[in-house]
């Protein structure tokens, strides 16, 4: 993973080197080492774009549809939202940041109430909690913004975007490229990651098949983004997981060298749970990638998008592949890719699209702060960042 050695030199993702590990016999034996970040240690804050004073100050908790009502309800704020994501990548980004903090400076509520949470899940102080969940309030209009650009800019227009794009360790990707593997691009939902996951695509497996996995019904705004991804694949095929009977059909069409996107970081509601640990709380994910890992004998290959006003950043993780799947094997992979998202999510905090779903992932035995989030409105998504 591309975090630190606490101890070492390296401080540099490409001090890390290249490794696979693959599970089997109920345990994972790593071709190289992991580096995982350890998030009992306190969580890195995200580096403040503008001055800190003054932004909002005497703000009270917001349900989570206040962002998303303020910045793009009715027509003229849509409208808006339009022209601003017609614009280059940098312009659009810093126009946006100035919009949204002066709706935070007119006394809209904002940050998703998200405080409390971050304050246990990351053992933040107040005050940092309270600068996580504002940034974190700013990603949410960015990600829309982005999604409209991904239909409003030409396809001259993002590649332009894309060279804002900076891969922190590109000889991973190159190196599976190269091997001709199937793969499975295991994304977590993070910055803009539908465009890192495009660039990806485009820049190591250009004119490769593309499978895409969801777990939901397409939404109008989600197909125009779905659609430019054709753009970069010579096929598409985009199945819903909940269509058992399109499953083996979809496998066909991988087995023929393609691209399989998998987002990583979903709640145990989507389907397959398997026990984990997130955050240092027994936790249940959605893990649904592993079969088809094996049945494609695929490489899988986790990854993150970080992104600021001047671009973005793609994070690979360790590689690995899927050999059997016995409950041993399974606990250790849901352990791995526990792991996984804590270290990602730790690269950034504010930028994880999850947070407002962070319940999801937890027995409800376990959950901390449910019954003041329920009075929030906190367990509804914003947007539904799922892939």
């Amino acid at each position: 993973m591309h975090s630190f050695v606490p101890g070492s030199s390296c401080r540099t993702p490409e001090c890390v080197p290249y490794g696979r590990t693959f599970y089997a016999g109920g345990r994972a034996t790593h071709v190289t080492h992991s580096v995982d970040q350890n998030l009992s240690r306190k969580a890195p804050v995200p580096l403040r774009l503008f001055p800190r004073r003054g932004v909002g100050r005497g703000e009270t908790r917001a349900t989570p549809d206040d962002a998303r009502r303020t910045l793009a309800t009715g027509q003229s704020g849509l409208r808006l939202l339009s022209m601003i994501a017609g614009l280059p990548l940098r312009m659009r980004r810093r126009l946006l940041r100035i919009g949204w903090r002066l709706s935070l400076l007119s006394g809209r509520k904002a940050g998703f109430g998200l405080e409390p949470l971050l304050q246990t899940y990351l053992r933040q102080g107040a005050a940092d909690a309270r600068r996580i969940a504002l940034e974190h309030d700013f990603h949410d209009w960015l990600q829309v913004t982005e999604w409209l650009a991904s239909g409003r800019r030409s396809k001259r227009g993002l590649i332009a975007d894309s060279r804002l794009m900076q891969v922190a360790d590109p000889g991973i990707a190159e190196r599976l490229a190269a091997s001709g593997e199937n793969i499975i691009l295991a994304p977590v939902h993070m910055g803009i990651f539908p465009l890192g996951i495009s660039f990806v695509i485009f820049k190591f497996f250009p004119n490769r098949r593309l499978l895409v996995l969801r777990a939901r019904d397409d939404h109008e705004d989600n197909n125009v983004a779905m659609e430019r991804l054709r753009e970069v694949a010579s096929e598409v095929y985009i199945l819903n997981t909940r269509n058992e009977d399109d499953f083996m059909d979809a496998i066909r069409f991988a087995r023929k060298g393609a691209i399989v996107v998998s987002m990583i970081d979903l709640p145990e509601t989507y389907g397959s749970p398997a026990e984990t640990t997130l955050f240092g709380h027994p936790a249940s994910i959605a893990l649904g990638l592993d079969a088809m890992a094996r049945m494609l004998k695929a490489v899988v290959l986790p990854m993150a998008v970080i992104s600021d006003l001047r671009g973005d950043r793609i994070a690979f993780g360790q590689p690995f592949e899927v050999w059997r799947n016995s409950k041993e094997d399974r606990s250790a992979l849901a352990a791995h890719i526990g792991r996984d998202i804590e270290a990602f999510v730790s690269l950034d905090p504010a930028q994880w699209h999850m947070w407002t779903r962070i319940l999801e992932f937890f027995p409800s035995g376990t959950r901390r702060g449910s019954g003041m989030l329920a009075d929030s409105g906190m367990e509804r998504t914003v947007g539904d960042a799922s892939a």
